[in-house]
């Protein structure tokens, strides 16, 4: 069309209804192709859209759930730590029992004699099946 413009002798406003036919048709022979791909490309374009649509919508599900899972991570690691803060306390707590146990015992030792220990020893094994 712009060859046409430019080999054409006359100016646009004096072309006669024949030569304006003519313009036309030029014009849309050379803009069909384009005119015809236009609604794939729009196609793809309003699938590109829906698809960022849905990846935006997946983005904020995981962002969530991730959220979500980072605050019961939290919440689990405050636990945990109380649960070792009180296991230590039961831990120092059963050391002062095991020491007190083995004082009573090396005092029961030198007050009853060897022999009477080992069967009072015994006699606590059996029980404690």
């Amino acid at each position: 069309m712009i060859l046409f413009m430019e080999k054409c002798p006359k100016k646009v406003d004096k072309f006669t209804g024949t030569e304006v036919g003519t313009l036309i048709e030029a014009i849309r022979s050379e803009f069909k192709p384009y005119l015809e791909i236009i609604p794939g490309i729009q196609e793809k374009l309003n699938a590109t859209f829906e698809q960022a649509g849905k990846n935006t919508e997946d983005m904020q599900l995981i962002k969530f759930t991730l959220k979500k899972h980072g605050e019961l991570l939290n919440e689990h690691t405050r636990i945990l730590n109380e649960h070792g803060r009180t296991l230590n306390e039961h831990s120092g707590l059963l050391n002062k029992h095991s020491e007190l146990l083995n004082r009573i015992l090396e005092e029961l030792k030198s007050k009853v004699g060897r022999k009477e220990f080992e069967l009072l020893e015994k006699k606590a094994a059996s029980l404690a099946r």
